[in-house]
């Protein structure tokens, strides 16, 4: 489907799953929570405000050639979600498209961080995950977000063992030691400029995304943010979870918890009107 000149692309994805099942993932909230953005403790208020108050849903059957309707949810800021059936096996794959209002000028924009663009990005993908590997199940989140990226020669994700993923494709797989001498194993799920997606290897196989703000701060060389989702973990475990996560990461807050400095001029995240300068939705 073609957006119309006004709008950007930001992300198209085919999904394993039929259109129903990923329309009722965009319509329902206790679905919505299994895959758009993180937790905290406003998730609930967000999704409603988001996808049920805000939102106007359409539906079209323009493309005749379509085994069903083009479904769309769309905001006043221009951002455009739309589930229609893939031509590559229909009734059974759907496609899923975001799409954004076009720069007023793409010569001084093209290339830049965008971050509601990869909020986006990383919700699709985050959907794909949930419908293909976890259907069904109830996700728990944890978030380290606008950690330092560190300077050259000391990048963060160096200093967590994380170097061995560059360069690795899409599909593949990978294993590092980190400093700790753990291993870690995973296939990555996506990749952009400015995020990837890592398929943990595990019982659990959790989603990690790790998103790269290279935009430097007065006190910073760009930032990175990481979400990991989880599926049907039970209390015990996620606990568990939640403590190697902050020791990876060197956090001394809650591993859950937004980051204080984000939350005070973002209490909420909304992913539907504009950038923003700290790495939250506004």
């Amino acid at each position: 489907m073609a957006l119309d000149p006004g709008r950007r692309e930001i992300v198209s994805v085919e999904i394993a799953a039929d259109p129903d099942t990923v329309w009722a993932h965009v319509r329902e909230p206790a679905k919505i929570r299994r895959w758009f953005g993180w937790h905290d403790d406003g998730i609930d208020d967000e999704i409603h405000r988001v996808f049920v108050a805000d939102a106007r849903v359409a539906e079209s059957d323009e493309l005749a050639s379509l085994a069903g309707p083009v479904r769309s949810l769309t905001w006043k800021g221009g951002d455009l979600f739309a589930v229609w059936p893939s031509t590559t096996a229909r009734g059974t794959r759907s496609v899923v498209t975001v799409g954004r209002r076009a720069y007023e000028s793409f010569d001084v924009f093209s290339g830049l961080y965008d971050d509601a663009d990869e909020r986006w990005i990383a919700s699709a993908q985050q959907l794909r995950f949930a419908l293909e590997l976890h259907p069904g199940a109830e996700r728990r989140t944890l978030r380290a977000a606008g950690l330092d990226a560190g300077p050259a020669g000391m990048r963060l994700l160096d200093r967590i063992g994380l170097h061995g993923i560059r360069g690795v494709p899409v599909g593949c797989h990978f294993e590092t030691r980190r400093p700790d001498g753990t291993l870690l194993g995973g296939t990555i799920w996506h990749r952009t400029e400015y995020q990837v997606g890592i398929r943990l290897h595990g019982a659990n196989e959790p989603l990690l995304i790790i998103d790269q703000n290279p935009t430097p701060l007065r006190k910073s060389n760009g930032r990175v943010t990481a979400v990991l989702s989880t599926f049907g973990t039970d209390d015990e475990t996620f606990a568990a979870i939640s403590q190697h996560w902050a020791r990876w990461w060197g956090l001394r807050a809650p591993a859950h918890a937004v980051d204080p400095a984000l939350a005070a001029d973002h209490p909420h995240h909304l992913p539907v009107l504009h950038r923003s300068r700290a790495g939250s939705f506004v």
